[in-house]
């Protein structure tokens, strides 16, 4: 019998699908610098009409920041676009020329995805990460796999640290937080899903909330995908809400930018159709989607220095059909301007197998 594993979702992320979605890294990391610059210079940058571009999303963010904030982010986005290491960086992938005209990021990208591998090459890649990651070496059939759900349940949050205050730059905790959560959920195959933002509570240091009973997060069709291994993923992302929309606007987003990567990858991979497949290729692109909105966050972070908490991602990978699931729950830590534990729980419902820790293969759990 194999155990749970535990382990961060990051290392079920082929190198070579990462590189992949560089291009789609750097055009959001671009549109970031785009909307601060304009701030700034509103000559030589223009931040252009609509509000679903991802510069439109952006703006709606940066809108939100103090001016004294928007006027320091906005001279330095001005300086990072003029060094020539950002433009070696950023110009390999999208067209830094007259960012003064109207194209939005969009229609800046340097090329199409490539095909860059053939079903065959990103099967064998897909394969040797889980193998060296997860230990899983051998998939079962679906033949003996029944019908029924993946469910995820919240089941408590604890306030370890409250968050800085609002008035930047001073580091004061003021007040109570007023915490959202939201999400990415990835199916296993190139379908991508949400978890709108709600609100959890307010909280002061020590505070707890229980769910009684559970919070469903998410609900997934166990047969949305046909080939083992199945993979689920959902990104979590915590938010303090401090001011206007943020929450809203952040979940637009993380969602605009999770599509286009799951679409960017799978049109790299010839003849890949992705649907409802599943199998190793659908795994490794889902875990690579789920590790492009972590890096987009991290990105918000460092450009910007927004207070936003790191995005964690859970996944489950079903490496047969024989496999049962550890009924014990788990926790994760959201950390950023303060910090939260969050305890949940993942269940199989509808004629699954009896959850069980005796003989049988193990879901594998990542946190």
């Amino acid at each position: 019998m194999s155990t749970v594993l535990v382990a961060k979702d990051v290392d079920l992320v082929p190198e070579e699908f990462a590189d992949l979605l560089k291009p789609v890294l750097a055009k959001w990391e671009t549109a970031i610098l785009r909307v601060a610059a304009a701030h700034a210079d509103k000559t030589r940058f223009v931040v252009p009409p609509g509000k679903n571009t991802p510069e439109g999303l952006l703006a709606r963010r940066f809108a939100q920041f103090p001016v004294a904030k928007r006027n320091m982010l906005g001279e330095r986005a001005v300086r990072a676009l003029g060094s020539p290491k950002t433009k070696e960086r950023l110009g390999t992938h999208v067209s830094l020329r007259s960012l003064a005209d109207a194209r939005p990021v969009d229609d800046r990208m340097v090329a199409a995805p490539p095909m860059a591998m053939t079903q065959t090459r990103a099967t064998e890649i897909a394969i040797r990460t889980l193998a060296e990651t997860t230990g899983v070496r051998r998939f079962g059939s679906d033949a003996l796999f029944g019908s029924g759900t993946l469910r995820m349940d919240l089941i408590r949050v604890v306030c370890i640290d409250e968050t800085d205050g609002l008035f930047w730059p001073f580091n004061t905790e003021a007040g109570q937080d007023e915490i959202y959560l939201m999400g990415t959920i990835l199916d296993g195959s190139t379908n991508v899903g949400e978890i709108p933002p709600f609100k959890v509570g307010e909280f002061d240091d020590g505070t707890r909330k229980d769910y009684s009973p559970a919070k469903q997060l998410l609900k997934i069709d166990l047969n949305s995908s046909t080939e083992f291994p199945k993979a689920y993923f959902v990104s979590l992302i915590l938010v303090e809400k401090d001011q206007g929309d943020l929450n809203e606007t952040l979940s637009k987003i993380i969602q605009k930018l999770a599509d286009e990567s799951a679409a960017w990858l799978a049109a790299a991979i010839a003849g890949y159709v992705g649907a409802a497949a599943g199998g190793p290729i659908a795994a490794a692109i889902a875990a690579s989607v789920a590790w492009a909105v972590t890096k987009l966050v991290e990105l918000l972070k460092a450009a910007w220095d927004d207070d936003l908490f790191t995005a964690v991602t859970l996944n489950v990978l079903i490496p047969d059909s024989q496999a049962t699931l550890d009924p014990n729950s788990q926790v994760f830590h959201a950390r950023g301007p303060g910090e939260y534990a969050l305890r949940y729980q993942w269940k199989f419902l509808k004629g699954r197998p009896k959850v069980t820790t005796g003989a049988g293969t193990q879901v594998v759990v990542h946190a």
